[in-house]
């Protein structure tokens, strides 16, 4: 194994962030032009802050040119990655589909999620049913068979492999649920 890799070995993320930061190079300080504080890193290095939030994995993920799966594989995070994971009901006529209003006067619907394990510790189960309306969860793109993360409230095709996951929530929907 090169010993560029050797970062990959560690398994306590903060350790394995601190292996790869030294390696690629880049201070503390300097992650900051990735949104990341110095302070904040020192605490994930510390092990202070033992469970970052997928935003800050990204960002960590981006400052260092690696994937995410890449970054978190084999680590401590790594399962709990996974149970972070969202389970969306695609039907849009959920009762449980929402508007978000926005001081700026916008107003962006939001599919109804739950994480897609649910319990904690070693006892767990997978959400497969919305509990609002009985339809099927999905978590995974049926395509590629890739998790699925919504960036955008109107996003209905797969990031990875462009397939449509979801019909469109459009206004008309939500002026016959009753939202003006």
């Amino acid at each position: 194994m090169v010993l560029e890799d050797a970062w990959k070995l560690e398994p306590d993320f903060g350790k394995r962030v601190r292996a790869l930061r030294t390696l690629k190079g880049i201070p503390q300080r300097q992650m900051a032009r990735f949104g990341l504080k110095q302070a904040y890193m020192a605490s994930i290095e510390g092990g202070t802050v033992l469970s970052p939030s997928r935003e800050m994995i990204d960002k960590i993920a981006q400052a260092f040119e690696v994937s995410v799966e890449e970054l978190v594989r084999g680590s401590n995070l790594d399962r709990m990655i996974k149970k972070r994971r969202k389970a969306f009901c695609p039907n849009n006529g959920c009762p449980k589909i929402s508007l978000n209003r926005y001081d700026t006067g916008m107003i962006i619907p939001f599919r109804f999620s739950i994480d897609r394990i649910q319990g904690g510790g070693e006892e767990g189960f997978e959400a497969k049913f919305c509990p609002y309306c009985g339809t099927g969860m999905i978590s995974d793109c049926p395509g590629c068979g890739k998790p699925i993360f919504l960036e955008d409230p109107q996003q209905v095709h797969c990031m990875n492999c462009g397939q449509r996951l979801f019909d469109p929530i459009t206004e008309e929907l939500m002026r016959e649920k009753g939202f003006r």
